[in-house]
């Protein structure tokens, strides 16, 4: 049976009932799993972005990068930081290459919520920030897994703060 795109399970959150009433869904997030297949992580991906997603395997994403016309795999581990933020880092041959692809992103992220290129010139994601202007507000992610065909977020925190 085929993963869904984007599957949540065991879901924990309240609903702002005052927004609700005036047709805008606020929802605070406390407990679950999110898991998103190749399918939906390619969804999530802005399209500014240079990247496709290749396939999602054990402990690593692979990635296909259009550089300049010239399509190149790339192998990113990803890694739960103590901040809640998810970096990618860059494996393989392509890390030689990493100053040239990180300021690539540097270009095309500039402006979007939640995508920035940290420290040791690593992309890093924050999902709260990313789903904030949908109304949907998450706590730190508490675990990380990549298996064949999809990658699990674990959140298990308190309310998050309006």
């Amino acid at each position: 049976m085929a993963l869904p795109a984007i599957q949540v399970a065991g879901l924990t959150a309240t609903v702002d009932a005052e927004e609700l009433a005036e047709r805008r869904l606020r929802l605070h997030i406390r407990s679950g799993v999110l898991m998103l297949s190749e399918f939906g992580l390619a969804r999530l991906l802005p399209p500014s972005l240079p990247l496709q997603v290749d396939r999602i395997a054990p402990a690593r994403l692979l990635l296909r990068v259009d550089f300049r016309g010239r399509i190149m795999s790339v192998e990113v581990r990803p890694r739960l930081l103590s901040t809640g933020r998810i970096r990618l880092e860059l494996g393989g041959l392509v890390g030689l290459f990493a100053p040239v692809l990180i300021g690539l992103f540097r270009e095309r992220l500039a402006g979007k919520p939640g995508l920035d290129v940290g420290e040791d010139n690593q992309l890093e994601l924050d999902l709260a920030e990313i789903l904030r202007p949908l109304g949907i507000y998450l706590p730190p992610p508490t675990g990380l897994q990549l298996a064949d065909g999809y990658l699990q977020i674990l959140f298990d925190g308190p309310e998050v703060p309006v």
